[in-house]
């Protein structure tokens, strides 16, 4: 039988083919049962939220504390970072998002443009087996940074295509995907240390993480 440590390295190799699968997938579902899903919107929007910081929560189980204060030492790296976050990413989104046609259409571009991923991007760097601090410190700095640049950006492309924007959403989402699975992991991270001690959590159970994001 397949062990953790294979099967979590089976999915790692395979993931892009799964995604696609899935998305594949998801098609159809979308399309037959429309009629459920809008009249669903607010219990698949908390699915959705709950299903975020489930797969963030794994990655941050395997946050070394001490490796995020160094973590924020690496500028040039968070430089880099924040100037394709808030600057380039932005750019070419005000730019492409007006030949989409509708303006609905075009917003949710801008916003998805400008908004960073937070618990995806952690996720994958937990798959990718990189650096999960420092993609962390990125993250709150991007969280808090993006507070109020996020709505500004929004706010000046939907005062140009007339299309009013929720702001207050977007933050609370950013909020929940990030700090909650945040506190949670941490927590985590500390009674098993206490209990099994700093090398289970970072050696034995890792691939089990990693499965779990994936």
């Amino acid at each position: 039988m397949m062990d953790i440590a294979h099967l979590s390295g089976h999915v790692r190799k395979y993931l892009i083919i799964y995604t696609l699968l899935s998305t594949i997938l998801a098609l159809p579902i979308g399309y037959y049962f429309k009629d459920v899903i809008a009249s669903n919107k607010a219990l698949i929007s908390n699915l959705v939220v709950i299903l975020a910081i489930l797969t963030i929560y794994p990655s941050m189980v395997q946050l070394k504390t001490e490796g995020l204060l160094k973590s924020f030492r690496s500028w040039k790296q968070i430089v880099l970072s924040m100037l394709y976050v808030f600057l380039l990413s932005p750019l070419l989104a005000f730019l492409i998002a007006p030949t989409l046609g509708d303006p609905h259409i075009g917003i949710g571009y801008v916003a998805a443009n400008v908004v960073p991923a937070s618990s995806a991007s952690l996720g994958y760097v937990l798959i990718a087996g990189g650096s999960v601090e420092l993609a962390t410190v990125l993250a709150i700095l991007s969280l808090f940074i993006g507070i109020p640049v996020i709505p500004l950006l929004i706010s000046i492309y939907s005062s140009r295509v007339s299309v009013p924007v929720p702001i207050e959403p977007i933050i609370t989402s950013l909020l929940e995907v990030l700090i909650l699975p945040l506190v949670v992991g941490q927590l985590t991270r500390y009674a098993i240390a206490r209990s099994k001690g700093l090398s289970y959590v970072d050696k034995n159970i890792k691939p089990h993480l990693s499965l779990a994001t994936m």
